[in-house]
Parts: structure tokens; C-alpha cells; sequence
């Protein structure tokens, strides 16, 4: 067995190589590796607009609904838009729900645009070309580079694409879910943990308590990423331009999905 699994061993490790490597001057040009920066409120109101792109509903709460709460009570112009799975009977209403908590002027069309079960690049890629150009957004925020669900990567894959086909200048805010990143930039979301905590919860068929305790997870992560800045909650966060967000995506390859995808 070991001989047979060999040869696909050393496939996995070279692409974990030029995967990482790939990232390294982009990470260094935007201070990825020193403490990262704090975002306080002036730095989020910054961010100006900011357009949420999310694989499935609940990983924009999970990954930023700290930050997101922030950015709304901010004034911070926000919309959000998932990229599957949003027009199921029961998935479209949760994600309804965290819609009208957050930014309830974003109309349905623009936010359930796809109802697929799996992203498909090319047809995401004309999705967020679409809100680019008519939500004009100064951020955008999706999954990092890091993660590994096929969704996510290939959201990954479609804003690469976006970027490079509209030439759109702004910068790219990535969040974690699956896989952590190395972040530049945290944001202390201890004044909105308690409503990120209600939040998470207003996703009942996505809380698989009995197999994964998605919600004491993300909450741990909340909690080491307020480690280095002395915060009892923190979302950590690595903030690029789209130039640098395109270098480094670039090692991102799509794939099937697998088993443990969903």
C-alpha cells in the first residue's frame, strides 16, 4: 500500500510547496508574518463599502459576523451575497434572517443569485462581475487562500477571475473558516460577540451539535485570535490589495469534489 500511495504522497507535498511559496512575497509586501494590525474604528469605517462574497450561508457569520456587526454599527455600507445552497426551503430563510440583522436593504436577488449545490467558476465569476459593477464595493471579503473546501476554493478561483477580467483596483479582506491564515490585520469583536453568538445560532440546520460543534469551535477561534492583542474575542483577517490578492491565488488549482465536501 505504501508503495502505491507513494507517488501521490510526493504530488501532495509539491503542491503544498508551490502553493505556500507562492504566497510569500505577496504576504511579506503586506506585513503577513509581524503582529498584525489592529483595525479600530476608524480603519473599518475605511473600508468604505464592503461586498461579503460567502459559499454557503453561515460561513460569512462564522468567519466575520463579529466584524460585520461592527462595520453596521459603523454606518459601513454592507451587502452580503452566498453562492449556494441559498434558495433551499430551509437555508434561504436562515440566511434571510442574518440578511435583515445585517444589512436588510440587500434584496434577495442580489443576495441568492445562485441556488446551485457546488460553485461553478465561470458561472460565479459572471455573479460577481455583476456586483462589482453595480454595488461598486471598495472591499471585498471571501475565504482565504488557505481554504481547502472546494466551494471555497473555487469562490477563490471566481474572484480571480473577476479582478483580472474587470480590473477592479480595491482590497481583498480574507477570512477563515476551514483552514486558519496567517493574518496582517485582527479586529476586536468583543462588544459583538454575544450578537455574533445569535447569529451563528440563526442557522439551526447548519449546527450539527451532535457531529461537529461548529459554534464552541469558532468560538475557541475567536478567542486564541484575541490572544495577541489582549482581546477576550478577535476575527483575524488578511487584507490585500487585489493585485497582491490575485499573486496569490494563483497557486489555487480547482478539483472535484469530494466526500467531505458539503
Amino acid at each position: 500500500m505504501r508503495g502505491l500511495l507513494g507517488p501521490l504522497v510526493r504530488r501532495l507535498k509539491r503542491s503544498k510547496y508551490v502553493n505556500l511559496s507562492s504566497h510569500v512575497l505577496s504576504m511579506l509586501r503586506n506585513d503577513v508574518a509581524i503582529w498584525p494590525e489592529k483595525l479600530e474604528d476608524d480603519d473599518l469605517r475605511a473600508l468604505e463599502r464592503v461586498l461579503v462574497l460567502t459559499p454557503h450561508p453561515d460561513d460569512e457569520v462564522f468567519g466575520m459576523g463579529g466584524t460585520m456587526v461592527r462595520l453596521r454599527d459603523l454606518g459601513v455600507p454592507l451587502s452580503i451575497t452566498w453562492l449556494t445552497n441559498a434558495d433551499e426551503p430551509v437555508r434561504k430563510p436562515e440566511a434571510r434572517a442574518v440578511l435583515d440583522r445585517l444589512a436588510p436593504e440587500v434584496t434577495d436577488e442580489e443576495a441568492f443569485p445562485l441556488p446551485g449545490e457546488h460553485i461553478l467558476v465561470g458561472e460565479a465569476t459572471g455573479v460577481i462581475r455583476d456586483r462589482i459593477a453595480a454595488y461598486e464595493p471598495r472591499v471585498i471579503a471571501l475565504p482565504s487562500v488557505f481554504d481547502v473546501h472546494i466551494d471555497h476554493v473555487r469562490l477563490v478561483l471566481a474572484l480571480r477571475a473577476a479582478i483580472t477580467a474587470q480590473g477592479w483596483e480595491g482590497r481583498v479582506l480574507q477570512y477563515e473558516v476551514w483552514n486558519t491564515l496567517v493574518p496582517n490585520a485582527i479586529v476586536d469583536i468583543s462588544a459583538a460577540m454575544e450578537e455574533k453568538r445569535e447569529l451563528m445560532h440563526l442557522y439551526p440546520s447548519q449546527l450539527r451539535t451532535d457531529i461537529l460543534n461548529y459554534v464552541d469551535r469558532i468560538e475557541a477561534l475567536n478567542r486564541y485570535r484575541g490572544l495577541g492583542g489582549g482581546e477576550d474575542w478577535a476575527e483575524a483577517f488578511t487584507l490585500t490589495s487585489a493585485e497582491d490578492f490575485v499573486r496569490m491565488s494563483g497557486a489555487v488549482r480547482d478539483r472535484e469534489p469530494g466526500s467531505a465536501d458539503s
